[in-house]
Protein backbone atom coordinates (compact mmCIF):
# COMPACT_ATOMS: atom_id res chain seq x y z
CA UNK A 1 0.00 0.00 0.00
CA UNK A 2 1.33 3.49 -0.92
CA UNK A 3 0.64 6.05 1.50
CA UNK A 4 1.86 9.59 1.03
CA UNK A 5 3.31 11.11 4.27
CA UNK A 6 3.89 14.45 5.45
CA UNK A 7 6.48 14.55 7.40
CA UNK A 8 5.51 17.61 9.55
CA UNK A 9 2.32 15.51 10.36
CA UNK A 10 4.51 12.62 11.97
CA UNK A 11 7.56 14.88 13.61
CA UNK A 12 8.57 17.11 15.80
CA UNK A 13 10.52 20.85 14.01
CA UNK A 14 13.52 18.94 16.20
CA UNK A 15 12.96 15.71 13.93
CA UNK A 16 12.16 13.81 17.03
CA UNK A 17 8.85 11.37 16.49
CA UNK A 18 5.61 12.85 17.71
CA UNK A 19 4.19 11.03 20.25
CA UNK A 20 1.14 9.25 17.98
CA UNK A 21 -2.29 9.90 20.99
CA UNK A 22 -4.73 6.83 20.39
CA UNK A 23 -8.07 8.80 21.01
CA UNK A 24 -10.47 6.51 22.07
CA UNK A 25 -8.65 3.84 24.22
CA UNK A 26 -10.64 0.97 24.34
CA UNK A 27 -13.63 1.74 21.66
CA UNK A 28 -16.35 -0.42 21.18
CA UNK A 29 -18.03 1.15 18.10
CA UNK A 30 -16.57 -1.05 15.02
CA UNK A 31 -16.71 1.60 12.55
CA UNK A 32 -15.67 4.78 14.73
CA UNK A 33 -14.04 7.30 12.21
CA UNK A 34 -12.13 8.38 14.67
CA UNK A 35 -9.89 5.45 15.76
CA UNK A 36 -9.59 4.41 11.68
CA UNK A 37 -7.84 7.99 11.81
CA UNK A 38 -5.54 6.95 14.43
CA UNK A 39 -4.65 3.79 12.76
CA UNK A 40 -3.61 5.51 9.67
CA UNK A 41 -1.62 7.68 11.52
CA UNK A 42 0.23 4.70 12.67
CA UNK A 43 0.35 2.84 9.75
CA UNK A 44 1.72 6.26 8.24
CA UNK A 45 4.33 6.54 10.86
CA UNK A 46 5.55 2.83 10.32
CA UNK A 47 5.96 3.83 6.72
CA UNK A 48 7.75 6.84 7.54
CA UNK A 49 10.14 5.55 10.13
CA UNK A 50 11.01 2.07 8.50
CA UNK A 51 12.03 4.09 4.96
CA UNK A 52 9.72 1.45 3.33
CA UNK A 53 6.22 1.09 2.21
CA UNK A 54 5.81 -1.28 -0.01
CA UNK A 55 4.76 -3.60 3.18
CA UNK A 56 1.63 -3.91 5.19
CA UNK A 57 3.70 -2.38 8.44
CA UNK A 58 0.51 -2.17 10.60
CA UNK A 59 -0.21 -6.19 10.03
CA UNK A 60 3.14 -6.73 10.50
CA UNK A 61 3.50 -4.89 13.71
CA UNK A 62 0.52 -6.32 15.10
CA UNK A 63 2.47 -9.73 14.57
CA UNK A 64 5.12 -8.09 16.24
CA UNK A 65 3.28 -7.02 19.23
CA UNK A 66 1.63 -10.83 19.68
CA UNK A 67 4.88 -12.19 19.59
CA UNK A 68 6.37 -10.04 22.22
CA UNK A 69 3.10 -11.14 24.27
CA UNK A 70 1.77 -7.19 24.09
CA UNK A 71 -1.84 -7.83 23.13
CA UNK A 72 -2.47 -5.52 19.85
CA UNK A 73 -5.88 -5.15 19.19
CA UNK A 74 -9.16 -4.95 21.78
CA UNK A 75 -12.29 -7.43 20.72
CA UNK A 76 -13.74 -4.75 18.26
CA UNK A 77 -10.48 -4.78 16.06
CA UNK A 78 -8.67 -1.36 17.26
CA UNK A 79 -5.70 -0.74 19.19
CA UNK A 80 -4.50 -1.12 22.50
CA UNK A 81 -2.94 1.54 24.36
CA UNK A 82 0.34 -0.42 23.75
CA UNK A 83 0.41 -0.49 20.59
CA UNK A 84 0.67 3.55 20.24
CA UNK A 85 3.68 3.61 22.95
CA UNK A 86 6.70 4.81 21.41
CA UNK A 87 8.60 2.23 22.74
CA UNK A 88 7.10 0.04 21.03
CA UNK A 89 6.91 1.40 17.56
CA UNK A 90 11.19 1.99 17.93
CA UNK A 91 11.64 -0.88 19.10
CA UNK A 92 9.42 -2.56 15.69
CA UNK A 93 11.21 -0.02 13.11
CA UNK A 94 14.76 -1.36 15.07
CA UNK A 95 13.91 -4.60 14.22
CA UNK A 96 12.61 -4.24 10.88
CA UNK A 97 15.93 -2.42 9.78
CA UNK A 98 17.79 -5.31 11.39
CA UNK A 99 15.67 -8.02 9.22
CA UNK A 100 13.85 -9.24 12.59
CA UNK A 101 10.73 -8.82 10.72
CA UNK A 102 10.53 -10.86 7.20
CA UNK A 103 9.39 -8.98 4.69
Amino acid sequence: MNIEVDKNDLLLGSGEMRDLILTHPNCQIVKCKICLDDHKQLEKLLNFLTNDNTVDHLGKYYLWLSKHDIKPTTEWGWATPKAFLRENIEQYVKDFREGKCKK
